[in-house]
């Protein structure tokens, strides 16, 4: 059956909107949500119900020198590496050059991490720049 506007015409939607609730973050692990905007005497109130899935993605790729504390036979140490941060995981060399050359000293799985801030460490902890 043709259009009666043309083969290009774009109709308008019968749909209207019902009923809403807006996925955030908070919604992770949850599976009812109430309803929001849904008009008076409407036969749909309440809750809606959902099975999720939530996968965090990332392709965040940075390169550079971070100072990082160590244990050094009991004894602390503060030593200058060169990192690379990919997706979820930092590694890390002596030198940049090393990042071609040599495994990495070390990985940090970053997807393992749930505090909720990271920051700068403070200058009292430790007075020395791009720390962690």
């Amino acid at each position: 059956v043709a259009s009666p506007g043309g083969p290009n015409a774009v109709r308008t939607s019968n749909f209207a909107l019902i009923g809403a609730y807006k996925l955030t973050l908070a919604s992770i692990g949850k599976t009812q949500f109430p309803l929001e905007k849904v008009p008076f005497l409407c036969p749909l109130e309440g809750h809606i119900y959902l099975k999720m899935h939530c996968e965090v993605g990332s392709k965040v790729e940075e390169r550079g020198f971070l100072t990082m504390f160590e244990d050094v036979s009991g004894f602390g140490a503060w030593h200058r590496r060169w990192c690379v941060l990919s997706g979820y995981c930092i590694s890390y060399w002596t030198y940049p050059d090393d990042e071609k050359r040599k495994n990495p000293i070390g990985r940090i799985n970053l997807s393992n991490c749930t505090s909720k801030a990271v920051e700068p460490a403070s200058r009292e902890f430790c007075a020395r720049p791009s720390t962690f």
